[in-house]
């Protein structure tokens, strides 16, 4: 659903006209013998955060034929998030808050990716509205896709509080 003149809802995309502040985090999230998310960083604002992922899966010793068990045409659809789809083996994200289950998934803002014959890798933009409050939480992640089960990471919600207080508006 778009709003007045094509533009997403607010609080469901990062604000236009707002230089958000950046939080580089160039961390490992979880990993198998063939597949790995990575969170590279987060773009905050004052409303909410864009939480940037990499995920990248190799064929390694499987047959090309049953890479993945899709034919090429099926890999985009299988591997990548779709906006307003949900595909079960897809890459998954979710927040959960101090011990409690993963609540309601951050909503996809943007995706790009490249592949070879023997690798698929996806960058990610999931925008997450309203910020999280400055305590720890849990980005848990999964990729029934390519083997990755459920798997918990922290982020300091603290240092995402100091962020947007740095947030500078265009004008």
């Amino acid at each position: 659903m778009m709003g007045p003149g094509g533009t997403p809802p607010v609080g469901d995309a990062p604000p236009p006209g707002v230089l958000g502040v950046l939080i580089p985090k160039q961390e490992i999230l979880t990993r198998t013998r063939d597949a790995v998310i990575a969170l590279t960083c987060l773009r905050v604002h004052e409303e909410g955060c864009v939480l940037e992922l990499v995920a990248a899966a190799r064929r390694g010793d499987r047959p090309y034929e049953t890479w993945f068990g899709r034919t090429d045409a099926q890999a985009g659809a299988l591997f990548a998030p779709v906006p307003g789809r949900t595909d079960p083996a897809a890459v998954r994200v979710r927040v959960a808050h101090a011990g409690a289950d993963p609540g309601t998934p951050p909503l996809l803002r943007g995706s790009a990716g490249t592949s070879t014959p023997d690798l698929l890798e996806l960058t990610l933009r999931f925008w997450l509205s309203p910020n999280p409050p400055p305590t720890p939480f849990d980005l848990v992640v999964e990729w029934p896709a390519a083997g990755i089960a459920p798997h918990r990471h922290p982020i300091d919600g603290g240092e995402i509080a100091e962020a947007a207080r740095r947030v500078q508006r265009f004008w």
